[in-house]
């Protein structure tokens, strides 16, 4: 075998492949001021072996891809490894195994579960020894029959004293602790003895009281099974590997896994996500030292993948003795309350930024109507000649002027009754109005408009319909805005537009189509948005600001109805919106 540099290490080093006996071992040697390594197989034991020398291996034997022994046998046949004690970990249940032992080199073994002091008094003789015996030279082989098998031993002399002498003491222990059981049993047998007669006499009793402990217990077990099953929360328990005990109703609806489809496997796999696995391994060896979390928020899968909020509480289970035997953990679904909180925020958020906003523009459009009026007022008096006479020029401008300060002053008025309606301060004062008058009137005040644009206003009465109950001057301003924009948006050379008035059951239904440049289809969901023109940009050649249709839906909305358009690009298109003919109160309503 070709040589090679090794760092020597004062470390110790585990293999054991499952991780929570690693860990609880780690954490023994620790507490004796070890320095620690951790290999999870035999592979990639001798990867570390490749990089620095241990004091000492301490080796499981049942593992995946190379078990103890196989590892054990390649140290002690490597020449810069050979001379590094191996300690192997065994039940030693079959006396072959001592055989096997000894067969591949080890210099030591531990029995499971390990006493602590043994295992310490252990390691400190073996770094003496090996200190004592780095020279010694190898035997040769010695055969062994036994069980009907050979063994073929390599070791050295010292060595196979120190195993034999470690089966020995291991013997010797347990020995112990049966006599020291025998003692205890013996004592107690005498005890027993003692209270026979005081028993005996009680015996009726005591076998009645037990039947009916026994039938109370039941009782708790279902009822206590009956909550278990029942419950609301996930409720799992797992033992000290982390396989799955019990699972409940409420898990199989969270996780999605029928309890057949985990139990006795092993929990992290089936339901943490790999990004909070890290997380997790920190929770469970603070539990596994005893200690119990409660409300953890953090992320677990689903079978199918997804990922789901959770609430998690977990604690140890102890056995009789107080020893961590597992753990029990409680898990609150709470993906929807995150969902929930989360909308919650957002509408706070939005409120507030609406109720800022409602409030700007309202102080705002107020400020700038004051000198409005001014300008709108002296420019009509300069216009009409009662400032003084002035030339063609100078109407023309004041003409200008007075258009434009109506034109903004429309858009301040829009701007208000927006940020009234949506505030829920603007005021509609229900009284009985005629239907033909109110759109008369209105006809009237689109009459030069509809002239300018060479429109026919049209109108289709229904004669049943004569009255309805509405604000009069709310329900003359839906129709201004929706007959205005038919206007507005007809084409160059002109058009129709028609007004149509249907009774329906207790509604009043109103459409207005009209001949123009209609709306595209992908701009039909803008039409009602807020301070929105389907054409914008360069292309926005009819003005406004978006307001109209925003302010007649919610004024149509406000009187208990519904507005919808129809609309064919380059064809025209159909407004309609319904009333309540009869309002449910009359008088004046915010």
């Amino acid at each position: 075998m070709e040589s090679k540099e090794y760092n020597y290490s004062d470390e110790l080093l585990i293999v054991e492949d499952s991780p929570t006996q690693a860990r609880m071992l780690k954490f023994l040697l620790e507490k004796h001021n070890y320095r620690v390594n951790v290999a999870c197989n035999g592979r990639e034991a001798l990867d570390l072996l490749n990089i620095h020398k241990p004091m000492i291996v301490i080796s499981d034997i049942i593992m995946p891809e190379m078990d103890g022994y196989q590892l054990c046998k390649y140290i002690k046949s490597d020449e810069n490894l050979k001379k590094i004690p191996v300690i192997l970990l065994t039940s030693l249940s079959d006396p072959g195994e001592v055989l096997k032992g000894m067969e591949c080199g080890a210099d030591n073994f531990m029995t499971k579960p390990y006493d602590e002091q043994l295992l310490i008094s252990r390691l400190k003789s073996l770094i003496l020894r090996k200190q004592m015996h780095e020279s010694e030279s190898v035997q040769n082989d010695v055969e062994i029959l036994f069980g009907g098998q050979k063994y073929f031993i390599t070791a050295k002399r010292q060595q196979i004293l120190d195993f034999l002498f470690s089966t020995y003491e291991t013997a010797v222990w347990k020995n112990s602790e049966l006599l020291r059981v025998q003692e205890e049993l013996k004592e107690l047998n005498e005890r027993l003895e003692e209270k026979i007669d005081e028993r005996t006499a009680a015996l009726k009793t005591e076998i009645k009281q037990r039947k009916q402990s026994e039938e109370k217990l039941q009782e708790s077990e279902e009822r206590l099974k009956s909550i278990f099953d029942n419950a609301n929360d996930a409720i799992i328990t797992t033992d000290i590997e982390g396989n799955v005990i019990s699972w409940n109703k409420a898990a199989e609806k969270l996780f999605g896994f029928t309890e057949d489809e985990v139990k006795g496997k092993e929990l992290s796999s089936l339901i943490v996500p790999e990004n909070v696995m890290k997380e997790r391994h920190k929770i469970i060896y603070q539990v596994l030292s005893g200690n119990t979390f409660a409300g953890v928020e953090t992320i677990r899968k689903h079978k199918d993948g997804t990922k789901i909020c959770v609430s998690v509480n977990i604690s140890p289970i102890h056995d009789a003795d107080k020893k961590v035997v597992g753990l029990s953990g409680i898990i609150r679904d709470i993906t929807e309350h995150k969902k929930l909180e989360k909308l919650r925020i957002e509408n706070e958020h939005l409120a507030a930024v609406n109720k800022t906003k409602s409030n700007f523009l309202s102080q705002m459009s107020h400020e700038l109507r004051t000198p409005l009026n001014a300008i709108i007022g002296f420019s009509e008096l300069i216009t009409l000649g009662l400032a003084g006479e002035i030339n063609e020029k100078q109407k023309r401008y004041t003409k200008n002027i007075h258009e434009s300060g109506n034109h903004l002053l429309g858009i301040i008025n829009d701007i208000l009754d927006l940020t009234k309606v949506e505030s829920g301060k603007l005021d509609i004062s229900i009284e009985k109005i005629p239907v033909a008058q109110i759109i008369n009137e209105t006809f009237m005040l689109l009459n030069e408009r509809a002239l300018e644009c060479n429109v026919i206003l049209r109108k289709e009465l229904d004669p049943e319909l004569e009255f309805i109950e509405a604000d009069k001057l709310r329900f003359k301003q839906i129709l201004f805005n929706l007959l205005g924009n038919a206007v507005k948006f007809s084409k160059p050379g002109g058009g129709t537009v028609t007004i149509t008035v249907k009774k329906e059951s207790d509604m009043a239904k109103f459409s207005i189509s009209d001949t123009g440049i209609g709306i595209r289809e992908e701009d039909m969901e803008k039409l009602f948005n807020e301070f929105e023109q389907i054409e914008s940009g360069s292309s926005r050649k009819y003005g406004g600001t978006g307001l109209g249709l925003a302010i007649t839906k919610q004024l149509v909305e406000l009187h208990g109805g519904r507005i919808w358009a129809e609309s064919r690009y380059g064809e025209g298109s159909t407004f309609m919106f319904t009333l309540p003919t009869e309002a449910k109160t009359m008088g004046d309503t915010k």
